[in-house]
């Protein structure tokens, strides 16, 4: 039993932890026993709830806490580990504070003024467009999160009976494709889910390219053409066993304009031929997908290629959809402000306008927001968090 006294614990009141052994019995007991001395089960969110409203953590940290539990990536994570340590709550509280300056700068001048100004107004558009561009610094990263958020799709693309369906097993390390040494096993695209780097991604296996396909096997390539088009990496798979043709010259073409890794496959064979590929195609790695030499290289090679092609920057904060929706506002409430000043707008009109602001760049990251957001945030939550 461990004792957190307030306003030191996670939740800013006293509180006491159980740790019990991993026994279901035993922790069925306890908590039968704690409900007969009036305890009550916990609802959904409601310790973060909890510490929200004693002021152990701000609007935007409690967001954060429902986002980690359905972070896709590493990166994504790390995005809203910064917003749980109270990133965006602090710049938004340094944004507040200078506009609440030049607030108290205007409405000095209200009080005293008498005949002119001591002071242009349109000084105060320098300072407001720097807090402007802050605010729309801190917006974008709703749209880098795009990038942490969305799933990464590698097709691997080749000739019929490469060995694309044995790579597709070896990467996923276990057997999830049909094999056979006869063309055409393959005869529509099948999808599996890895993390490669801390990223999601589809890994799609395709019908194999021929010259002259027929039937099924032509459709299926068809949908192969279809799936490349959405790939986020090409894997082209090529036979070193074989000399190159006509289908592998067009492979490199049919992923133009898409990141591309090339393997040449089956370096396990006795008349398998690197030298073969090499002036075709001057990167490509010798692997053997059936016996696993190489793809550790391979992994090596896609996780460089998917975090330099698809990655966020490193500082990106997590915004939710409610805290962009405020930014907007915010941003529009400053560029009001600025817009008001280079067209001699009143003194009165400009403090209205800087009140305005504050408002919306509270709305982000409040201490104690409206019972409605409550409810609309924390109906999200799972019990225990």
């Amino acid at each position: 039993m461990t004792y957190f006294p307030a306003p030191a614990s996670p939740t800013g009141e006293e509180l006491i932890e159980f740790s019990l052994h991993g026994n279901p019995v035993l922790l069925d007991a306890l908590v039968e026993r704690l409900v007969g001395l009036g305890a009550r089960h916990a609802l959904p969110g409601e310790f973060t709830r909890r510490a929200l409203q004693n002021g152990a953590m701000d609007l935007a940290q409690a967001e954060c806490v429902a986002a980690l539990i359905g972070a896709l990536s590493l990166e994504e994570a790390g995005a809203i580990k910064r917003g749980l340590d109270g990133e965006l709550g602090r710049r938004i509280d340094k944004v507040i504070a200078a506009v609440s300056d030049l607030l108290v700068r205007v409405e000095h001048e209200l009080d005293v003024l008498e005949t002119e100004l001591s002071w242009d107004p349109r000084t105060l558009g320098t300072e407001l467009s720097s807090l402007l561009e802050e605010v729309r610094t801190l917006r974008a990263c709703r749209d880098a999160q795009v990038y942490l958020r969305g799933e990464r799709t590698i097709v691997l693309l080749g000739a019929a009976n490469v060995g694309k369906s044995t790579l597709l097993n070896a990467l996923l390390g276990y057997e999830r494709a049909l094999v056979d040494s006869l063309p055409g096993t393959t005869r529509d695209y099948l999808e599996e889910q890895l993390y490669i780097a801390g990223l999601p991604v589809t890994l799609c296996d395709t019908a194999g390219l021929r010259s002259q396909p027929e039937g099924l096997e032509a459709r299926g390539i068809e949908a192969t053409r279809e799936v490349v088009n959405r790939a986020s990496l090409v894997l082209a798979v090529f036979d070193g066993t074989r000399e190159p043709d006509l289908v592998d010259a067009e492979l490199p073409r049919l992923a133009v304009e898409k990141a591309l890794v090339v393997v040449i496959n089956k370096c396990d064979a006795p008349e398998y031929r690197f030298e073969r590929y090499t002036s075709l195609l001057p990167r490509a790695l010798p692997i053997s997908a059936r016996d696993g030499e190489g793809i550790p290289e391979l992994r090596r090679r896609l996780a460089e290629v998917l975090t330099s092609t698809s990655s966020a920057p490193e500082d990106v904060l997590y915004i939710g959809e409610r805290q962009a929706v405020a930014l907007d506002a915010a941003a529009e409430a400053l560029g009001s402000v600025i817009f008001g000043l280079e067209h001699g707008a009143s003194l009165d009109m400009v403090a209205m306008d800087l009140r305005w602001t504050l408002d919306r760049l509270a709305d982000i990251a409040r201490k104690v927001p409206a019972e409605e957001v409550l409810e609309r945030i924390f109906s999200r939550f799972c019990v225990g968090k």
